[in-house]
């Protein structure tokens, strides 16, 4: 089983234009060609991966679905964690799943900037997160562990379709 770094996909409202709602990552059938990936023209989406861009992820998405394991929510900006998130998928036959990531800090948890999710999910070309709002001036990181990657072309080779990962790198 290969280790697998995060996904991660940084969202920046840094315009100091009032926050900005229903901010979208992903979704790719829908958004990878549209200008600024039919977001705000305040929001810019980067890949926080060196050497992959967000259009280079999002393309990933549409040929190697990926199995999530954990998402972790990241900002410094005071009250941008607190931010509803929704993890939406689609299907071609119309059906949709919906999973909210609601932001609870623990009592007990030391680092007041983030928040992890352990609801596991498909992320492929159909899938999008939507947070429900980006503050002025707010910096938000979205880290996705894989626990697998499914690859048509290596079953197509006589390989095994799915690469199997351990999560590391969170906490």
């Amino acid at each position: 089983m290969s280790s697998g770094q995060p996904f991660s996909i940084k969202i920046v409202n840094a315009s100091g234009q009032p926050a900005v709602s229903n901010v979208d990552i992903g979704d790719s059938y829908a958004n990878r060609n549209l200008s600024n990936f039919g977001q705000d023209s305040n929001i810019t989406i980067t890949s926080n991966v060196g050497g992959i861009t967000y259009t280079e992820w999002l393309a990933q998405s549409e040929s190697r679905p990926f199995n999530i394991g954990k998402t972790e929510i990241i900002s410094t900006t005071a009250g941008q964690v607190e931010q509803t998130i929704a993890l939406t998928h689609r299907n071609a036959s119309g059906d949709l799943d919906q999973h909210v990531i609601s932001p609870m800090i623990d009592a007990y948890q030391y680092q007041t900037d983030r928040i992890v999710d352990d609801f596991e999910y498909l992320f492929d070309g159909f899938s999008r997160f939507r947070i429900s709002s980006v503050g002025i001036n707010a910096t938000v990181i979205i880290k996705m562990w894989p626990k697998a990657i499914f690859s048509g072309t290596q079953i197509v080779a006589g390989r095994k379709g799915v690469q199997n990962f351990k999560m590391r790198g969170l906490f």
